[in-house]
């Protein structure tokens, strides 16, 4: 009876053993997998964090390049706002700065432009109608001049002709002012007057040759 107790014994604690065994293996197994999983989870990371950094360099090569290339105002604001997109990462932050401060200046001188083109303008317009009033008053004074200014002069010349007794040279002065004032009345009257000092001074022939010329 002791020796079946002591066999169930032994064989009790052997199967205590194995399973222990069989616990330790377990557990290191268990740890070697949680190792392996966090090894692979680590390259996964690494491999990811690699590719964002390949990414944002890709990027920040490009915008740098468009800052490169920029001409224009809004071309330094889009670039502006795509370094201040990147952050901290690397030179960003004085690159936008760099290009916030170039698209301001090139606002000021655009503006500056655009107002200088407004101003010129505005001179070419004021120049313009100057010009034209100038060239209306110049009219205006040749209008005056040939219609008014010396047709009086001459219609008083012709007077003073008429006046003095030169009676022929007046009616032709009369008559080269043509329609002005009375001039055709004035040198009928000097032919008549003419025709009537021929008479006086007794050349007849002249004398009915100027009131000949008359008509009626």
């Amino acid at each position: 009876m002791e020796r079946n107790i002591d066999a169930f014994a032994g064989r009790w604690a052997e199967c205590v053993r194995q399973a222990e065994r069989r616990d330790e293996q377990a557990k290191d197994e268990a740890r070697k997998a949680y190792e392996q999983a966090l090894d692979e989870g680590d390259s996964r990371s690494a491999a990811l964090y690699e590719q964002a950094v390949e990414r944002r360099e890709k990027e920040y090569q490009l915008i740098c390049k468009q800052q490169a290339e920029a001409k224009e105002d809004h071309h330094f604001r889009s670039t502006a706002s795509k370094f201040d997109h990147l952050g901290n990462y690397k030179d960003c932050a004085e690159r936008a700065k760099q290009c916030w401060e170039m698209a301001e200046q090139l606002q000021k001188q655009a503006d500056a432009e655009k107002a200088r083109q407004l101003a010129k303008k505005a001179a070419q317009r004021k120049r313009a109608v100057l010009i034209v009033a100038v060239i209306v008053i110049i009219l205006a004074a040749a209008w005056y001049i040939t219609q008014v200014f010396l047709p009086a002069q001459r219609y008083k010349a012709a007077d003073r002709l008429y006046g003095e007794g030169q009676y022929s040279e007046a009616a032709q002065a009369f008559e080269t002012l043509g329609d002005y004032q009375d001039s055709s009345t004035r040198a009928l009257q000097a032919r008549y007057a003419y025709a009537e000092k021929l008479l006086t001074d007794g050349d007849y022939d002249a004398a009915i040759s100027a009131f000949a010329a008359l008509g009626n």
